[in-house]
């Protein structure tokens, strides 16, 4: 066990919690199933306005289990957070399928509840809309606004990782309308307008569950600062740790002096760069006419 800090924790999610779709959340399995690292920035950004370090987007919704999102609209999401965490019985262990259920479960109602908002206007809910929708519309204006109650979306995606009843961690990703991918078997994911970057990242350095702790929080942060070239991701940076200590699973945040470090490692020494010597050997080659051939173009 790696003992990085003094303190184990997992932040109560609140109200100001919540973000936008443009964001970073990451999640990987590593130290041979023993830990599980959480990552994500704290930017809100809005239309015509965003702001850094304000938003903490780790929650918890068990002791065992945590959970990040990515939302175009955040009016739905400290509702879902808090009704996760009311179904799961804090005091007791929760098996995967139990976690699963549940984020889907409150993923799918309050979808429903967004359905029966727009059909309020005309005093009707899903359940009467199928039943008297068509006598009421027509067939034309019954067949728009299946398709426009079809097309409807929370526009949010839920990240969670944990570890279950048999103390195994898990990956999975929960969207619209309701469904679940699981990312076991590579042991990683990423939510957030920057995941194609921090993916690309974790695939490249092979990363897996056999990587120690510390170089798995190296490589999840590296990937966190390698997505901060998307659309809407903050510098600012948060990273939670799950860890198998003695039977039972402790936590702990990065403090934001060693966030600090990583990176200034990262820039100093990780970063990939272009050296002096590469971009002198680069020169010498397009000046060499057998390597820098000139063709008819």
């Amino acid at each position: 066990m790696y003992n990085l800090f003094p303190q184990f924790w997992l932040r109560k999610p609140k109200p100001s919690d919540w973000g936008c779709n443009m964001t970073i959340g990451i999640v990987g399995i590593c130290d041979y199933w023993q830990s599980l690292i959480f990552a994500s920035d704290q930017m809100i950004s809005a239309q015509d306005f965003s702001g850094d370090s304000i938003a903490i987007k780790i929650g918890s919704i068990h002791p065992h289990w945590g959970m990040l999102y990515s939302a175009d609209d955040i009016g739905c999401i400290s509702d879902i957070y808090s009704d996760v965490r009311s179904n799961l019985d804090r005091g007791t262990v929760q098996t995967l399928q139990q976690v699963m259920q549940t984020v889907i479960g409150e993923y799918r109602r309050e979808l429903t509840a967004k359905k029966n908002a727009f059909l309020s206007r005309f005093d009707l809910d899903l359940a009467s809309f199928k039943r008297e929708g068509r006598s009421i519309f027509g067939d034309a204006i019954f067949s728009d606004y299946c398709g426009q109650l079809e097309r409807m979306s929370l526009g949010c995606d839920f990240l969670v990782g944990g570890f279950d009843d048999q103390k195994l961690p898990h990956v999975f990703v929960v969207g619209n309308p309701g469904e679940k991918n699981s990312y076991d078997s590579i042991g990683f994911w990423a939510i957030g307008t920057g995941a194609n970057s921090a993916l690309s990242n974790l695939f490249f350095h092979s990363f897996r569950v056999s990587l120690t702790l510390p170089r798995a929080v190296y490589h999840i942060c590296e990937s966190k600062f390698m997505a901060e070239s998307a659309m809407g991701v903050g510098k600012a940076t948060s990273v939670v740790v799950l860890t198998k200590v003695e039977g039972r699973i402790a936590t702990a945040d990065l403090s934001d002096d060693f966030i600090k470090e990583i990176r200034n490692w990262w820039e100093i020494e990780g970063r990939p760069r272009i050296t002096p010597t590469i971009e002198k050997a680069v020169a010498d080659g397009l000046a060499d006419p057998e390597k820098f051939r000139r063709v008819v173009f």
